[in-house]
């Protein structure tokens, strides 16, 4: 095996040049990623939060058709009534976890945010 040379010394120098030129522009470019982040993050929220809302309007609407057309009973005799109960209450259940979500990623996208204005 042999031996490696030394790496030149203007290399080196130049290496150690970049890397102190280098540092205050880093800052200022990873408190923009963070803030393109935050943004990115609520953006997301937003989204869920609409399809979240719009999903459990449409649960919400099933389950009160049924509920209307069967006699405001939870226990539904016909299929069709029961098939609209049941698939608008386990909606709601599956659903609103999107709408939660989408309110916790956008909170946490507005706080990135507020850290990347507060960031030297």
């Amino acid at each position: 095996m042999r031996a490696r040379a030394p790496l030149p010394a203007w290399l080196v120098a130049a290496l150690v040049a970049t890397l102190l030129a280098g540092g205050p522009a880093r800052a200022d470019d990873e408190r923009e990623q963070l803030r393109a982040r935050g943004h990115h993050k609520k953006v997301v929220g937003a989204a869920l939060i609409i399809v979240g809302s719009a999903f459990d309007v449409a649960t919400t609407a099933l389950t009160f058709t049924r509920l209307a057309r069967g006699g405001w009973s939870f226990a539904p005799q016909d299929p069709t009534d029961r098939a609209l109960l049941w698939t608008g209450v386990a909606g709601n259940f599956a659903l609103d976890s999107i709408l939660t979500a989408g309110i916790v990623i956008y909170c946490d996208g507005g706080q990135l945010m507020r850290k990347a204005a507060r960031a030297p």
